[in-house]
């Protein structure tokens, strides 16, 4: 490759939302055990319509093996929420009640941040472009602590740490992830963003926090400039309007979401005496009064599917639409000198992602 490049995305909403709609339609009949194999289906569809070099993107991750990963996950976390469950009930005192409270919230600050790394290893294991597979190293422990010294220190400075923290983290990523057998670099340093990053600290209260989105833009601009994979270089040239859009069109398809509900919410108060008679004797319940909760049953039902669409196509796939065909790559490799990734690739999903909901597409 010696021209300039760009990815692109070729996603189209109508596929992606009848995958999305029949996902939770088999979750509800399943009772949630779908979702590992729904979330596969929707990586499979993401994946494969992202082309580089007329080349599509592959995943090769299955439901099998996300299932496998959140019951080991749960099979963890269950006996510390248990454990200090009973805790705070053996030991009612007030100052071991707040130690306990402390305690815990440490420690599901770094499952989290432990949980983040460990899904990132598992995606970039099952992602392939012309056959060779990308990978990540490093430690999610050390990721982990990495992330909670440094939050600590922003809770500290009142956020004015932040870029320092953001460019760590990012650095400690892209240094342990590999595509095929040539690793990634980065040369980013927090300095760097402080500038635009203090403008939008000052104004985060003023704009209800709109003003982090330009920040979020302007990181991802230097931290793409900052990267390198052997010859090739990347820039992007996202900008914070092109984000704000993205929200604010899933903003507007939420309020038409809630005045649906609004509407659902009037629909079933109009039977409030028939709820009432249904409570005291529900062998009393009219024909109307249970047509009438079936009817909400069904309203709930699509507004819980159209959330779902929403969620995955105007913020989820818009924006790895922006963030795609912002990027330009430049510089030469020979992509045929490349071969398969020697790092091990995790034998189960990112389950303590999905057991803590932290887990994304």
């Amino acid at each position: 490759m010696a021209d300039d490049a760009k990815p692109e995305y070729h996603g189209a909403a109508t596929p992606l939302a009848k995958i999305v709609i029949v996902n939770m339609l088999l979750n509800l009949i399943t009772l949630g055990i779908y979702r590992f194999w729904g979330k596969t289906r929707i990586r499979d569809y993401i994946w494969s319509h992202l082309r580089f070099q007329d080349e599509n993107f592959e995943y090769s991750g299955t439901g099998k093996e996300l299932l496998i990963g959140f019951l080991v996950a749960l099979a963890v976390l269950a006996p510390v929420v248990i454990g200090f469950s009973v805790l705070g009930v053996a030991i009612p005192d007030p100052t071991a009640q707040v130690l306990f409270a402390l305690i815990q919230a440490i420690l599901f600050v770094f499952l989290f941040q432990f949980a983040i790394y460990r899904a990132r290893r598992y995606r970039m294991s099952r992602t392939q472009w012309r056959g060779i597979r990308a990978g990540q190293d490093g430690a999610a422990t050390r990721y982990a602590l990495r992330a909670m010294g440094y939050m600590l220190l922003t809770a500290l400075t009142l956020g004015l740490v932040y870029p320092w923290m953001h460019t760590a983290l990012e650095r400690y990523k892209v240094e342990n992830t590999q595509f095929g057998d040539r690793p990634f670099s980065f040369d980013g340093a927090g300095q760097k963003l402080f500038p635009i990053w203090f403008v939008c600290w000052i104004l985060l209260a003023p704009t209800l926090g709109i003003s982090f989105l330009w920040y979020r833009a302007a990181a991802f601009r230097y931290f793409t400039d900052c990267t390198r994979y052997e010859g090739l270089r990347f820039a992007s040239d996202i900008t914070g309007g092109q984000i704000f859009k993205v929200y604010c069109i899933l903003g507007l398809f939420t309020i038409g979401l809630l005045m649906a509900l609004g509407v659902l919410a009037v629909l079933l108060g109009g039977n409030l005496e028939d709820i009432v008679v249904f409570m005291q004797d529900p062998t009393a319940s009219s024909g109307s009064f249970i047509a009438a909760m079936i009817g909400a049953a069904l309203g709930v039902l699509v507004v819980m599917a159209a959330s779902a669409v929403l969620t995955v196509l105007f913020l989820t796939q818009r924006m790895i639409a922006v963030h795609s065909h912002s990027l330009t790559i430049t510089g030469d490799i020979d992509f045929d000198a490349i071969r398969q990734s020697a790092l091990a690739a995790p034998t189960r999903g990112e389950g303590f992602a999905d057991a803590l909901d932290v887990g994304g597409i």
